[in-house]
């Protein structure tokens, strides 16, 4: 991941083409709408207007307050204004059951951080969680199976970055160790602002945060690694095994701290001069 850059040649596999794709349609079938009414509401953070750089506007703006469970089909979840994370099981073709209410965050600090962000959720595994309360405490949190009617515990909770540094989750990732404990992965983000009146810069940071299971089954944060940019990535992920960072942005991330190791600093590759050009023949437009 931190070695040097390369440029890699992306051709088509034509045999995956299908020569007699004539395009989408869309479909004018209505789409079945249902309502379910929210007893406590929807937890939703407003940008202030001390955060109003570009990278902060597009943080905020794609924050989604439903999040998908990948592991369970049509499950999602939202978190209320009470701070607690509701369940919603919407199945096809019927109308959605009443939400569920499976874990409370507690001791939150979001009255008291004025940067805060939206509360953000992932899900690494089929009976583990990690949420963010927006205003710098994040927890790891046994689910086991999701379906069935129980609450959530904690494994974890903490403030990783600090007490007063907000953030919002990205993306985590499960892996068991050689002697069968718990590893989990988590991508974090927040927006900094450095420097003083005219000369301040707003730099985007990644950090990527490993969490491990012990004999005794508590959890512990054993590497910190960071990762400064100048945008707010449009995608960021951490790959299977928790190996490698996937990064698509405008603008080029580099690693500047690791707990475990010194950051070794390799030079750019000179690419003055390499273009990409797609040529496209106009009956096939």
């Amino acid at each position: 991941m931190f070695g040097n850059k390369e440029m890699i040649d992306l051709k088509p596999n034509r045999l995956l083409l299908n020569p007699k794709f004539h395009g989408y349609k869309l479909s004018l079938d209505q789409l079945t709408v249902y309502n379910v009414k929210l007893e406590a509401g929807v937890c939703l953070t407003s940008l202030p207007e001390s955060q109003f750089s570009f990278q902060q506007v597009k943080l905020f703006g794609r924050h989604n307050n439903l999040y998908a469970d990948s592991h369970y089909e049509n499950v999602v979840y939202f978190i209320n204004n009470g701070l607690e994370i509701e369940q919603l099981v919407a199945k096809k073709d019927s109308r959605p059951t009443q939400t569920r209410i499976v874990y409370t965050i507690m001791n939150s600090s979001r009255e008291q951080v004025l940067s805060r962000y939206n509360v953000s959720m992932s899900f690494p595994e089929k009976a583990l969680a990690v949420v963010s309360d927006g205003a710098g405490k994040l927890c790891v949190l046994q689910t086991a199976n999701r379906l069935k009617p129980q609450q959530w515990k904690a494994s974890y909770e903490g403030f990783p970055l600090g007490e007063t540094s907000a953030f919002h989750i990205m993306h985590s990732v499960h892996q068991l160790s050689p002697n069968g404990h718990h590893i989990v992965d988590v991508l974090l983000l927040h927006v900094d602002e450095r420097g003083k009146d005219d000369k301040v810069k707003t730099l985007t940071v990644l950090e990527w945060l490993t969490f491990s299971e012990g004999d005794d089954e508590s959890w512990t944060m054993d590497r910190l690694r960071r990762l400064e940019g100048a945008s707010v990535p449009d995608y960021a992920c951490i790959q299977s095994g928790g190996s490698a960072l996937y990064i698509s942005s405008d603008k080029d991330f580099q690693i500047v701290y690791d707990s475990m190791k010194p950051i070794e600093e390799f030079p750019l590759e000179n690419e003055q001069g390499r273009h990409i050009k797609h040529m496209q023949p106009i009956n096939i437009v």
